[in-house]
């Protein structure tokens, strides 16, 4: 039976090949995956040169990007040649088929999303902001404490929110906050070192173990020790800082507790970037998840200090998204231009009520946090570029 041939590189093999079973067409078919990464790269000439056997084709498809006349291929392989549409998305349509429906895939990083200064807060304020954190995406609402104020009521708030289906974390070095969260049934305890490592034994809750302050990896390694002979589950964080204050350092870190503990669970506070980064917000957070997703960190902490989606944008973020319709690509380079972020505005609270709001990119009139999170960066699907 006489097949169609779709060429294209290896990134966007796998892509093309879910876009073509999802497509069902009404003809034979087979993908030549080229000894190239990008397809943007190839021409018609290269392609020419490096086709495979063309045994039963009568028509061969190639990346709507890829440069050249379609003459030398044809010339070549004897059967019609088509420049197919740029984005391999477009297949559908290109073939008289519907388009392909926009959805989002699965994902595995969960979502602390912090609820600032929760001692200053009156409880239908920590709800409401709970609620809101929730619908724009976060797994987990975490109880900000504060130096200044013990978080008095820390058991009523913590069952308030679990009657809601909420799983909760509490963020405190505080002992009696610390007891009375894990009586009320709290999830998580951000978080322990040697500083407060002997009342890990008397919870039931997971635990986030970081290293001593101002100390090594050696001393995590340690206190990774201390929870395993206890029977403590716990969650590493070797914790991230801010750029220009030991960012990189702090991302060979991961790196280093990655490979020392292959199977550890791992959290990274992208708030500590996001929040103090003056730049697309949707951005940064799809960069750290990306991060996040290579290492297998299937837990991040964000919050929202000023005004900005930044739990929506995370949780957007980590999941990859499948559309039939591309961004606009420069012809050049193929690469997207970025999508704008909404302006829209979280509700107030305390801290984000004297804070310059972001503009359609994102961005403040100040150096500002923002933590817009970023779900897993999807497959490669553009011809032109995979």
């Amino acid at each position: 039976m006489a097949r169609t041939l779709f060429v294209t590189g290896k990134l966007a093999a796998p892509a093309l090949r879910t876009t073509l079973e999802a497509m069902a067409p009404g003809f034979a078919y087979d993908v030549a995956v080229m000894r190239i990464t990008v397809a943007a790269l190839m021409t018609t000439a290269w392609i020419a040169k490096h086709l495979p056997p063309l045994d039963g084709v009568e028509r061969i498809l190639i990346p709507g990007l890829c440069e050249g006349d379609v003459r030398v291929l044809e010339d070549r392989a004897g059967v019609r040649v088509e420049k197919g549409p740029a984005d391999l998305r477009d297949l559908p349509e290109y073939f008289g088929q519907a388009a392909l429906r926009e959805e989002y895939g699965g994902y595995d990083i969960r979502i602390f999303a912090e609820i600032n200064n929760v001692p200053y807060l009156d409880r239908e304020e920590v709800v409401r902001l709970a609620d809101y954190y929730r619908a724009g995406g976060a797994d987990v609402i975490d109880l900000g404490c504060s130096l200044d104020r013990k978080l008095a009521d820390a058991g009523e708030v913590i069952g308030l929110l679990k009657a809601r289906g909420m799983a909760v974390s509490i963020d405190t070095f505080d002992t009696a906050e610390i007891l009375a969260a894990d009586r009320a049934g709290v999830d998580y305890l951000l978080s322990v070192n040697a500083a407060n490592l002997d009342v890990a034994e008397a919870l039931h809750c997971t635990v986030v173990v970081i290293p001593d302050f101002g100390q090594g990896l050696d001393t995590l390694d340690r206190n990774i020790a201390h929870l395993e002979r206890i029977g403590r589950p716990y969650i590493v964080d070797p914790v991230i800082e801010p750029i220009n204050f030991g960012f990189a350092v702090a991302l060979d870190r991961y790196v280093q507790v990655r490979a020392r503990h292959p199977d550890a669970e791992m959290l990274m506070g992208i708030g500590n970037i996001t929040e103090l980064t003056d730049a697309d917000t949707t951005g940064v957070n799809a960069l750290l998840i990306g991060f996040c997703q290579e290492l297998g960190i299937r837990h991040v902490l964000t919050t929202e200090v000023i005004r900005r989606r930044s739990t929506t944008a995370c949780s957007r973020s980590r999941t990859p998204a499948r559309s039939t319709r591309p961004r606009p690509s420069c012809g050049r380079c193929r690469r997207r231009s970025p999508t704008r972020t909404s302006a829209s505005t979280p509700p107030a609270s305390p801290s984000a009520s004297s804070t310059t709001g972001c503009s359609s990119r994102g961005r403040t009139s100040r150096p500002s946090s923002t933590s817009s999170g970023s779900r897993t960066p999807g497959t490669p699907s553009t011809w032109a570029r995979s």
